[in-house]
């Protein structure tokens, strides 16, 4: 089976892994040929894909509304001639959608990714040619339930079409990476917590200054929180969290660091991951941080609720609220070495039975194949309802 990936780049980003990875898998697991078509960077996950023998196209691609790419695009998917097309995420979904207008049916199975809901991830005009471009489809696969509701009830949908394939992880590499150096010195006798996620409003890195203000002093004496991530071209949005901390006193707690692909290494490190989000699908940060052993202190959203259990493998507060992410950082900081080991070990324990990536990328590729035709049955979905 050739299965063709679409995306916009293989920059840090958590879709981008969680493509790479499948792409990985189904390339060492089954045999299968995987082909990326990439229209901006390819540089961050290029390496891991190499060593899988995994081909990357930078296909050519002018300003915002280049309308020649789809024709590029198109010219791409039938020279590999690929038996499944998945395009990931809205602008790729769009670009994808139209270069299927050129190919009859009988060709390749095409299919959209979600990666969190798209009602919370696109404004209006955007999501009027998203519910356009779904139809062009043979299905549509999400990674978080939440994602999959909102394809039914705001995306029109039909329910049959929509598959629920959650995030994985390759526990045997990251593992195998977390024994390698850490990207940089953690000071000893500190409680290191981190924020990863590029640095922008979604993130909600204000909203946790604000709550870092509110832990008690004695809490916070020793704490140092890293945030990891791209500046994604915001200068202002970075100024205004360096002066936020600044007003609060936290200047020698936060720190700032762009992505690090010696991730497993850094969380290997480091004591506890905080996630603030306003809005997210599946975190994968949150996964990798449960598959590092380490508590993790998260926002209700997405499927945030799903991965943690609270009070045992970390701590679910209410999304934007600053009081009740104050009073779970407090209870995070409060936990004693053993405590904090014990509710590591249950977050690890969760990723071991539900969220490997080898069977995660075994049921990608049963769809791939029912839905081109190679494995009898019918292409069951999750039956998700408005």
């Amino acid at each position: 089976m050739h299965v063709a990936f679409v995306i916009d780049s293989l920059g840090s980003g958590g879709a981008q892994r969680q493509a790479v990875e499948i792409a990985v898998r189904l390339r060492r697991d089954a045999g299968a040929r995987v082909s990326f078509a990439v229209y901006r960077d390819i540089g961050f996950f290029r390496p891991r894909l190499d060593e899988a023998e995994v081909a990357v196209h930078l296909l050519p691609k002018g300003g915002p509304l280049d309308l020649g790419f789809p024709g590029r695009l198109s010219a791409w998917v039938e020279a590999e001639r690929p038996d499944v097309v998945h395009a990931f995420l809205p602008m790729p979904t769009i670009w994808t959608a139209l270069a299927r207008r050129a190919h009859p049916s009988g060709g390749p199975a095409w299919l959209a990714g979600e990666r969190s809901s798209p009602v919370e991830n696109v404004g209006r005009l955007m999501a009027l040619v998203l519910r356009r471009a779904y139809r062009s489809y043979d299905a549509v696969t999400a990674n978080s339930e939440p994602a999959a509701r909102t394809l039914v009830s705001a995306f029109g949908v039909r329910p049959e079409r929509v598959h629920y394939l959650p995030n994985g992880i390759d526990l045997a590499e990251w593992d195998r990476r977390a024994a390698e150096p850490p990207p940089f010195e953690l000071e000893a006798g500190c409680f290191h917590l981190a924020l990863v996620g590029r640095i922008s409003e979604e993130k909600n890195h204000r909203l946790l200054v604000e709550a870092l203000g509110q832990v008690a002093p004695e809490l916070r004496r020793n704490l140092r929180c890293w945030f990891v991530g791209a500046e994604d071209g915001a200068p202002r949005f970075i100024e205004a969290v360096r002066a936020a901390a600044a007003a609060r006193g936290l200047g020698d707690v936060v720190r700032m660091l762009p992505p690090t692909r010696e991730l497993p290494a850094l969380m290997a490190g480091i004591d506890g991951l905080v996630l603030p989000s306003r809005y997210e699908g599946f975190p994968n940060v949150v996964l990798e941080a449960m598959a590092s052993g380490l508590p993790v202190v998260a926002s209700a959203v997405g499927d945030v609720p799903s991965l943690l259990e609270d009070g045992r493998s970390g701590f679910v507060v209410p999304a934007g609220d600053a009081d009740a992410l104050a009073a779970g950082l407090s209870r995070l900081l409060a936990l004693s070495p053993e405590e904090r080991s014990a509710m590591g070990a249950a977050a690890r324990a969760t990723v071991e039975s539900r969220f490997r990536i080898e069977a995660i990328a075994l049921a990608h590729l049963d769809l791939y194949r029912r839905l081109a035709g190679s494995l009898p049955g019918p292409v069951v979905g999750r039956g998700f309802t408005k």
